[in-house]
């Protein structure tokens, strides 16, 4: 206790305090810009772990296939054989195929054909050597692309109402932006639904395969992530609020829960970590859980400063409830570090740097704020009373 008093005493000291808050301050602006680096990753299969023999080998099948490689986009349309559809087929697979982000382009446009030479042997050539010209030509070309068993169920539907393009991507591709520049041409080229003054056949487009999964998966959890987050900010700031009665107060402990956010995101930078599709929950889950700290500790100030003077009363909060706070916080830091013993590695980034904003967020409450009540010689509002803080109580 008396070691307790003693540390407690020493940070109080204004020379003390001021160096508290410019060091917090600085190190916040150096992860800030650090955090703005941290790359993102969406890929899927980091959920895989490799230590396992079945997923060692599907590894080794798609490293030797290149199945998850490969983008699909399936166009629908009335009439697959029409010359204006053929037309922008071709010009939507020639522009895709001018990606550099991809390895090969096949769709009915482009691909081979063989058939037996009558001198002997096989010739090969182009599928649609020339588009449909009239309704008999039309109907040949239906009819000899129908027959070829290797393109029906594959790049054209057995109804001719589909056709399928495959786009394989690139080793050192990024899926996401590869999907993004593809969906941008295919959208470019089928637009219109009854053929306008661009000539442009009415056309469905789908998307499928890894890189267009992997994309909406990121992009859906970043956007409800960013939906979500100010909600839930609102929420603790009005109930920080009912309960402070002191817009000061409630700052404070949010700009010490934000510091220890942005030091979190920008460890994972430092280390050399991706933010993946897991991590996308950990500013609100630090929220939700760090700002607690803060709010305990200026909650008991607030009770003590009554009766005491701003310097005793933070000593007696640091000493009396900050033991209580440090083990609370000290065991959501180790249950969040656990995640270390599971496989899959995405997780592991989750616990460790969630497990990193939350002890961040401790060490500030016991030592920022205080800093900061300290030089602002701040005193606090009468907090919520009657009713209401029986509400907050029995919730409590």
């Amino acid at each position: 206790m008396r070691a307790q008093t003693f540390l407690a005493r020493v940070l109080v000291q204004r020379p003390i305090a001021w160096s508290v808050v410019a060091v917090t301050l600085l190190t916040a602006l150096f992860f800030a810009d650090q955090a703005q680096r941290v790359e993102h990753d969406d890929d899927l299969l980091a959920f895989l772990p490799k230590t396992n023999p079945e997923i060692g080998a599907f590894y080794e099948i798609n490293k030797r296939f290149g199945g998850l490689d490969t983008a699909l986009i399936g166009v629908e349309a009335p009439d697959i054989f029409a010359p204006d559809f053929l037309r922008q087929l071709k010009a939507a697979t020639d522009a895709v195929d001018q990606d550099p982000a991809l390895a090969a382009v096949l769709s009915l446009s482009n691909v081979e054909d063989f058939e037996p030479d009558p001198a002997g042997g096989i010739t090969s050539g182009p599928l649609i050597r020339a588009l449909p010209h009239d309704e008999a030509s039309r109907e040949a070309l239906k009819a000899r692309v129908l027959q070829k068993d290797y393109l029906v169920g594959n790049l054209v539907s057995e109804s001719a109402d589909a056709v399928l393009m495959l786009a394989t991507l690139t080793p050192d591709a990024d899926p996401r932006l590869a999907a993004e520049r593809i969906r941008e041409v295919m959208q470019a080229h089928f637009t219109s639904d009854d053929g306008d003054e661009g000539g442009r056949a009415f056309a469905s487009v789908y998307y499928g395969g890894n890189p267009f999964i992997s994309s909406y998966i990121f992009d859906t959890t970043q956007r409800d992530m960013n939906q979500l987050t100010p909600w839930a900010v609102l929420v603790i700031v009005l109930i920080m609020l009912i309960a402070f009665r002191d817009l000061f107060g409630t700052l404070l402990a949010l700009i010490s829960t934000g510091i220890g956010i942005l030091i979190a995101i920008g460890s994972m930078s430092l280390a050399g970590e991706p933010f993946n599709i897991v991590l996308g929950g950990m500013p609100v889950i630090l929220f939700a859980v760090g700002s607690a700290y803060g709010i305990h500790i200026l909650s008991r100030y607030y009770a003590a400063v009554r009766t005491r003077d701003v310097t005793d009363a933070l000593v007696h909060t640091l000493v009396e409830t900050g033991p209580a706070v440090i083990v609370a916080g000290l065991t959501t830091f180790v249950g969040l570090l656990s995640f270390v013993a599971m496989d899959i590695k995405p997780l592991r980034t989750f616990g460790v740097f969630t497990a990193l904003g939350i002890l961040t967020t401790l060490f500030l409450s016991l030592t920022f704020i205080p800093a900061v009540v300290v030089l602002m010689r701040f005193k606090g509002r009468q907090a919520a009373t009657g009713r209401l803080n029986e509400v907050f109580a029995a919730v409590i």
